[in-house]
């Protein structure tokens, strides 16, 4: 019964943790494009349909080397839709986990319930320490494979079966099929068993004939994708180059420092952008890739990570193990990538867990702990006892705060929001909006908005651009980020864009359409806003509000909450700064309720922003 217990708090804990809605834009363009693959039953189906803007045919031939991944999402969301994809990130979590914690612990897990509990405390920091590689994209199978492969490693190491090693050319394929981070798998595999062969003591159990047996495995693997090499150096030198950065960072920092005591004189203030409104948002940029670690040192994934190293560093110090040079190896590589890249730090939380799980399955369990926790518990009891009670409080707490909506709080990020479906920003009410009334103009979209508009418009509209993936050249990716820094329409305009779908929690785009002086709202719905050039501002003649305020209290997210209710008073805001007094007017009356009751959902200083607007803007009597 206790084992039953203590499997149903793991199952608990790793439901609440990994079960959230999808947020990334990356899947929708994944989705379409292995529809694609499926429909056409060609590697290289004709993208020119998917966008109304120049794409690169170069940059498309590497695409195909995730078609494994493309066409496994686009047949599991036939087959389930948002949920099946959901269930794709519990599933592969359980399944790692239990790769990279119960293979290495063995049978002897089962005879005894003190190194069960061990197992189930591993297990919780893997859930929290991986959150960057539960989002639903084709980097989830690294959340398995990853495990797999140090598992197959594991089982290697204890059973001397060589016939094992062939087991890494099927999941390198695979992998390599999927997503570029195979690197890091065939990485791993050379560290660890480099290390094996120059151990003395297992010269036996590796030989030099099979050592280059492997070797041919893993450089013939990595061969069959080297149209992808580009991403491969990518994660490669995606640690290096922050690395630098954050040397190069600090001199110049000291520098200043030292050049402002010697003048006297302090920095100069930074310029701001002139901006009509003020902003009800924060910069939400959307793939965060190349997010250095150590700019969000708070998130719980990098410090539950490098907790879990610190431990496992800890262990190996004090292990003899024969393989503890590998697993050093590995667990200051995978240390040294999650710390520079932040996507990287899930890798690091699966090495620590797998080698804290190796070392300890040698060891008696009283020794593994009284090594880990410098003997602080010394009865069997007292360990099992407080084990169960942190597991309770952690299922408890976690129950708690997605109950309570506050999950963001928990995972302090904004895609985290527990519930079934997608995030608010892929809610359908716009895009359907815009595919049924503007079929055949153009329409500008961010790289958010024009996924899910690739996936949800098919072939009946064409986008912008879509997710970071996407095709184009480099010039059409200038034209996209230097609009919003210079505040300069232009580089937009010449592909002959007339409308502009913008995701309502984006601050730059926003304020790009809001004070520009021919764009004017024209439909807002709860997760992205419609703009469209007018010649005559003051000649519009609706502003469609699709949604309702029972749909804004619907919303299991504050944020999104706060997005819609900012667009709204943003959209009004922009009428009557743009002459068009009259459409405001005429918006407040028709919908008084959500005029009087959104200001409930903004926050103190938004609302402050809104009761402190200019006389003749906004009636700000009518504000509760």
């Amino acid at each position: 019964m206790n084992r039953k217990i203590i499997c149903l708090l793991a199952i608990a804990f790793g439901f609440f943790v990994g079960f959230f809605q999808i947020h990334n834009a990356d899947i929708w363009w994944h989705i379409a494009w292995g529809n694609k693959m499926l429909e056409q039953l060609r590697i290289f189906p004709d993208a020119e349909s998917f966008y109304f803007t120049p794409i690169s045919i170069a940059y498309l031939l590497d695409l195909p080397n995730t078609f494994l991944g493309d066409c496994g999402f686009a047949l599991l969301y036939k087959l389930g839709g948002n949920l099946a994809l959901q269930l794709s990130v519990l599933v592969s979590l359980f399944l790692g986990g239990a790769f990279v914690i119960l293979v290495p612990l063995g049978k002897e897990i089962l005879q005894s319930k003190c190194k069960l509990v061990f197992a189930l405390l591993l297990f919780f920091g893997l859930c929290l320490g991986t959150s960057q590689l539960q989002l639903v994209r084709n980097s989830l199978v690294s959340l398995l494979l990853f495990p797999i492969v140090l598992g197959i490693y594991s089982l290697h190491i204890r059973t001397q079966e060589r016939k094992l090693l062939i087991l890494y050319l099927g999941i390198l394929l695979i992998w390599s099929c999927i997503h570029s981070s195979y690197i890091l798998g065939i990485i791993s595999l050379l560290l660890l068993y480099c290390a094996l062969f120059l151990s003395k003591k297992n010269q036996k159990l590796l030989s030099l004939k099979h050592l280059l047996a492997t070797l041919v495995v893993l450089i013939f693997t990595m061969s069959v994708s080297l149209t992808y090499s580009w991403q491969v150096r990518q994660l490669i030198n995606t640690p290096i180059n922050h690395s630098c950065k954050i040397i190069a960072q600090e001199f110049e920092r000291i520098l200043t420092a030292k050049s402002n005591t010697l003048s006297s004189k302090a920095p100069a203030a930074s310029l701001v952008q002139p901006q009509l409104l003020k902003p009800f948002w924060s910069d939400n940029s959307v793939s965060g890739d190349f997010t250095p670690t150590w700019k969000t040192w708070r998130h719980p994934a990098a410090w539950s990570s490098f907790l879990l190293s610190f431990i496992a560093l800890l262990t190996l110090l004090g292990s003899r193990s024969s393989n503890r040079l590998g697993m050093f190896l590995l667990l200051a590589f995978t240390s040294y990538f999650g710390f520079c890249y932040f996507r990287g730090t899930g890798y690091a939380a699966i090495t620590a867990v797998f080698v804290i799980a190796s070392i300890c399955s040698t060891l008696s369990l009283p020794s593994s702990v009284t090594l880990l926790c410098h003997t602080f518990y010394e009865v069997e009891k007292k360990i099992y006892s407080f084990c169960i009670i942190v597991s309770l409080l952690a299922v408890a707490g976690s129950i708690y705060l997605i109950m309570a909506r506050k999950s963001e709080f928990f995972f302090m990020e904004r895609g985290r929001v527990f519930g079934i479906g997608e995030a608010v920003v892929f809610e359908k009410g716009i895009y359907d909006f815009v595919k049924n009334h503007y079929p055949n103009e153009p329409c500008f979209t961010t790289m958010v908005t024009g996924s899910y508009a690739l996936l949800n418009w098919k072939d009946q509209k064409k986008v912008f651009i879509d997710a970071f993936f996407a095709p184009h050249p480099n010039a059409l990716w200038s034209d996209y980020y230097e609009a919003p820094k210079t505040h300069e329409m232009t580089p937009l305009e010449n592909y002959g864009i007339q409308l502009a779908l913008i995701e309502n929690s984006r601050l730059d785009w926003q304020n790009l359409f809001l004070m520009a002086p021919l764009w004017r709202p024209i439909a807002i719905g709860l997760g992205a806003t419609l703009y469209q050039k007018q010649e005559d501002t003051s000649m519009a003649t609706s502003l469609n509000i699709l949604f309702t305020l029972k749909d804004i209290q619907k919303l299991p997210s504050t944020t999104g909450q706060r997005a819609a209710a900012a667009a709204f008073y943003n959209s009004i805001l922009a009428l009557q700064l743009g002459g068009n007094s009259a459409l405001a007017g005429a918006v407040i009356q028709d919908h008084p309720d959500l005029f009087k009751n959104l200001v409930n959902y903004l926050s103190i200083s938004q609302q402050s922003n809104i009761r402190q607007t200019p006389p003749g803007i906004l009636p700000i009597t009518l504000l509760p």
